[in-house]
């Protein structure tokens, strides 16, 4: 069951991650969607017996995101967060944080690139979205 849950969140972070890309913004409705699918994992594991608390400490990394966001005014983007603490419960903890490193990571690999053959500046921005569905759906299938 978590499986699939999983799999929607993906699904859903990948029409985030193109909206991302085409009009450097998240739409409510996937962050809404991917919070639901995050409490339905919840609620389960509360069903099942399984301890829900893992589940409110993968809020976390969402809510440093945010904090970075208001502090660098903007650095990153405040959506970003948002959806990182729509997804966090039900990938859990250790996935959200694995998953986030893959996707920075692979966010710096690009700024390299696109400095060394001079197609962005210091100043260039890149969407997040993208890279932490990557992230997410490495952590997931690897």
């Amino acid at each position: 069951m978590y499986l699939v849950l999983k799999i929607m969140q993906l699904i859903v972070m990948l029409y985030a991650a193109y909206q991302d890309v085409k009009h450097k913004e998240i739409s409510i409705l996937s962050i809404v969607i991917c919070a639901l699918l995050s409490v339905a994992a919840v609620v389960i594991s509360f069903i099942t017996g399984e301890n829900i608390g893992e589940s409110l400490i993968a809020l976390l990394p969402g809510g440093l995101f945010l904090i970075i966001s208001l502090v660098s005014r903007g650095g990153i983007g405040i959506g970003d967060g948002i959806l990182l603490m729509g997804i966090g419960p039900a990938f859990g903890i250790w996935h959200v944080v694995i998953g986030t490193m893959v996707a920075l990571g692979l966010s710096c690999l690009i700024s390299i690139f696109l400095l060394a053959f001079r197609k962005g500046t210091a100043k260039s921005t890149l969407p997040f979205i993208p890279f932490l569905t990557i992230g997410m759906g490495v952590i997931m299938f690897a």
